[in-house]
């Protein structure tokens, strides 16, 4: 036979850590709220912790987070010593940032940032120097976003050569993008193609640029 037991909200049990009884505000709760009760360590407001944990130390991760600042991981022997701001000179939570996250809004308001949502070059909090080629840079850029998104709305979203419609598709220069820098962002320039016509239409192009290549240096 089975037996259902029901809450009863008039119900009093005996706290499993001070003895005392109390009235549960569910079926599940065993312990007092004064057992299940602690001041965060961080910030020092009292907070209720989960009755599984013997005690509790941080109200949130915010709190554990910042009480790890300055301290090495647990494989201490091999861990990186965290950075210094170069602000503030305060140890930050990291060991590759350069700014501590206060000096780092300071620093996102004096540089206010560009259309993007994020500043540029040297205005930049992790700015190295410009390390990324040009290539990479060009074709991250908003200029060949436009120009990509023109083109496959010029196209209706079709591959020009097998007439796919949707699906992966890229946008292809006609004449190779290294080869005519001034034709990059060029409307007429570029089709649209799928993923394996782009592929064959490249590598013809390359055969033909070295061919091209070799009959220069056979001419000389």
């Amino acid at each position: 036979m089975l037996l259902i037991l029901r809450y009863n909200k008039d119900s009093m049990i005996v706290c499993r850590k001070c003895s005392q009884t109390f009235k549960p505000n569910s079926n599940s709760q065993k312990d007092c709220i004064i057992c299940t009760t602690a001041n965060c360590k961080q910030c020092g407001i009292s907070f209720r912790f989960k009755p599984v944990a013997e005690k509790g130390w941080f109200c949130s991760k915010k709190c554990f987070d910042k009480s790890r600042i300055g301290t090495l991981a647990w494989n201490s022997n091999t861990a990186k010593p965290y950075t210094k701001c170069i602000d503030c000179k305060e140890t930050t939570s990291s060991t590759k940032t350069i700014r501590c996250q206060d000096c780092r809004k300071i620093a996102m308001k004096l540089n206010p940032p560009n259309p993007n949502g994020c500043p540029k070059k040297e205005n930049h909090w992790n700015w190295k120097g410009g390390i990324t080629s040009i290539n990479k840079s060009i074709r991250m850029s908003l200029d060949y976003e436009e120009w990509r998104t023109k083109v496959f709305e010029r196209d209706l979203y079709t591959c020009q050569i097998c007439f796919e419609i949707g699906g992966y598709l890229q946008a292809d220069h006609i004449k190779p993008f290294s080869l005519y820098p001034e034709l990059r962002f060029e409307l007429l320039n570029g089709q649209t193609l799928c993923f394996n016509c782009h592929k064959i239409k490249t590598l013809e192009d390359w055969k033909l640029y070295k061919f091209n290549r070799r009959g220069d240096n056979l001419r000389r």
